[in-house]
Formats: structure tokens, sequence, C-alpha cells
């Protein structure tokens, strides 16, 4: 069998950490709403923050190797004929800006590609689950220690609104968190 392998090249960007922000320490999670009254959202028009409890803090380091933490998003509502992303942080302030991903605040991104169908009277409304692990990140930040977290949502594009559903089941179940360690398969 024939085969080609490339020469082996460095890849210095492989381990490469976020840039730390300016300030240090902490945001005051105290200020910030909750889940249950910040949930379910309908639509996210700006960002929003809110503070998360940790199922667990202060885990071994083998108790991080076997199970990753994760921030789980359940029902996150879509028009699948449009665009649509949101960026998540984690322990964000007013240093932080949105749009520099590099930062180790940055947990992630959910992004959906328009999906062009030719059924008209199909729904287009969807939903989706939607996980980021986060273990790293915690240690990164320097919050692996705490037992609330702040969240925040930062809408980049098409997020679906009431209009754009087919019905306003949605309203209901929109966009909860859940958090939740998932053991690695």
């Amino acid at each position: 069998m024939m085969g080609y392998d490339y020469a082996p090249m460095p890849t210095p960007w492989s381990n490469i950490k976020p840039i730390r922000k300016t300030t240090t320490g902490k945001v005051n999670t105290g200020s910030l709403p909750t889940t249950s009254q910040v949930f379910p959202l309908a639509q996210i028009d700006k960002a929003v923050s809110f503070s998360i409890n940790r199922p667990a803090s202060s885990r071994t380091q083998q108790e991080k190797n076997e199970q990753e933490e994760m921030l789980t998003f359940n029902y996150v509502p879509y028009d699948d004929r449009k665009y649509v992303k949101f960026d998540v942080f984690l322990n964000m302030d007013k240093n932080v800006n949105t749009n520099e991903l590099d930062k180790v605040e940055f947990a992630g991104s959910y992004t959906s590609l328009p999906h062009v169908h030719t059924d008209n009277n199909a729904s287009h409304s969807a939903s989706v689950t939607f996980q980021l692990a986060i273990t790293e990140l915690l240690e990164d930040i320097g919050l692996e220690d705490e037992e609330i977290v702040a969240v925040t949502l930062v809408p980049k594009k098409g997020f679906l609104s009431p209009s754009q559903c087919d019905s306003n089941d949605f309203l209901a179940k929109a966009l909860v968190y859940e958090s939740a360690r998932l053991s690695e398969s």
C-alpha cells in the first residue's frame, strides 16, 4: 500500500494559553442574577450575565482527569434558515473585550449555519443542547475552588426571537443552564 507521511514539523500554536485580563480576581457573583432569575430566555439581543452554582468545587486532579466539568445549555432555540452565533465567557468583567476571543475568559461559541430547504411549509424552528468543557478554563482563570461562577452570553448574530418561531413553545423551555459533570467515554 502506498502512502505519504508529512515531515514532522513543530506546531507552537497548539499549546498556547490565552492571555489573562488586566485585573485579577473573580467577578462579584453576588451582584449577578441567578440562573432561575434569568432563564428561560426567549431571545438574546444584548449580553446577559448570570451566576451559576457548580456541582463540586476543589476537585482533586484525579477527579478532574476522570470527569470533565461541563457547562450545558438545553433547548437553545434557533431558526435553521438563519446564521446564529453567540459566545460564552466565564468571569467576564468590564475589562474583557468580547470581540477578542484569545482571552482566557472565553469559554466557547455556539454557531449554526443556515440550512435552506425548498419546503416552505415545514417548520424552521429547532433547538439544540450545547455543552462546553470548562475544567481547564476554571483552572486557568483561578476559579477551580469557587462554588459560584459568573457566565456571560454575548449574542453575535441572528438569535431566535418569538416572531421567528412557529409556536411559542420554546418560551417555556428556551435556554436553561444545567450544571453537570460528564464522564469521558
